[in-house]
């Protein structure tokens, strides 16, 4: 199941008891129904493991609006776009100064090949700023820039 941002909105919207229908989640998300009942529907299944095909989308609703620790399931099978890992690794870049790869790599779950073509991406990037990243290999790596 690929959770994203948009399933974790819909949750926190349900929670908060801003919607009771289908219907408010299409208009709040500018969703389809169609849409809008299919992220109900992986919502459900990652917190019950169980399809809820047979279920009206309000009862779908309901039954997750009383599920407890409901973010914290979605948020640990949450998936990020490239896009994304690419702009965490950036916000970390300038809010740390300073990370260690082997951290990004699990935070992420990226392999090592992969967080070096991300690197390239933020390189380039930083570049228009004069900016610039170092990898240095002291024991374990850390990125600097």
């Amino acid at each position: 199941m690929y959770i994203n941002t948009k399933h974790l909105q819909i949750l926190k919207t349900i929670k908060n008891n801003q919607v009771s229908n289908l219907r408010d989640i299409s208009d709040i998300f500018s969703l389809s129904n169609q849409h809008a009942k299919l992220y109900l529907e992986d919502i459900y299944y990652e917190l019950f493991q169980n399809l809820s095909r047979d279920l009206k989308p309000d009862l779908i609703i309901n039954q997750i609006k009383k599920f407890s620790n409901a973010k914290n399931i979605l948020k640990k099978s949450q998936q990020f776009t490239k896009n994304q890992k690419i702009f965490y690794l950036i916000f970390r870049l300038v809010n740390d100064k300073k990370i260690k790869l082997s951290h990004i790599c699990e935070d992420l779950n990226l392999t090592k090949r992969n967080l070096n073509n991300y690197l390239k991406s933020i390189s380039n990037v930083f570049s228009l700023y004069n900016l610039t990243i170092i990898i240095t290999n002291f024991s374990k790596k850390f990125l600097i820039f």
